[in-house]
């Protein structure tokens, strides 16, 4: 778990490394803010990647062979960490308010996309990383085939369309008693 934790923390920064050198080119969002070439935006950029590395690392195992889930995990990592500090704890560094307020979040949507795409890169990175080091359980064939999964979701797709189609049902149910 050690092992772990540290390589997130690790990828979460290399991350933010290539991120500060991107900010070479001019004001661009990351996830330390909208930032310049200063060092104030590159240290809160440095901070949030380690902690969203690390996050990724505590809350996800790596998936072996499977970079989309890793991916994934690391969206949702992403989102939770727009929140916590693009949206509270950095406006409170500043002596302000959180960012709570639904107008404030939809202007920092620039920050959300630059959170979900660090997060992004982060899981697919502990992942290759977890597969090379050997920090992830080797893969297993599954005694199920890959079919039935591909049924359920496309079978969820397809009743969730053909509710949607039939709006007179749901009226329908809304009348009952």
């Amino acid at each position: 778990m050690t092992r772990r934790f540290l390589a997130g923390l690790l990828i979460g920064r290399v991350v933010a490394v290539l991120e500060v050198l991107l900010m070479a080119l001019g004001p661009i969002a990351t996830p330390g803010g909208i930032v310049r070439n200063g060092s104030g935006g590159a240290i809160r950029l440095l901070v949030a990647g380690a902690a969203l590395g690390a996050a990724y690392a505590l809350l996800f195992r790596p998936t072996p062979g499977s970079h989309p889930e890793n991916v994934m995990g690391g969206v949702v990592i992403g989102v939770v960490m727009w929140v916590v500090f693009a949206l509270s704890v950095f406006p409170i560094l500043d002596a302000d308010a959180p960012r709570w307020h639904v107008d404030t979040a939809a202007r920092m949507v620039p920050e959300l996309i630059a959170y979900v795409l660090h997060g992004s890169l982060t899981g697919l990175l502990y992942g290759v990383a977890c597969e090379r080091l050997r920090l992830a359980p080797a893969a297993t064939p599954s005694s199920e085939p890959a079919a039935k999964t591909n049924v359920v979701i496309v079978g969820g797709g397809y009743a969730g369309v053909s509710a949607a189609q039939r709006p007179r049902l749901l009226e329908r149910i809304d009348k009952l008693p």
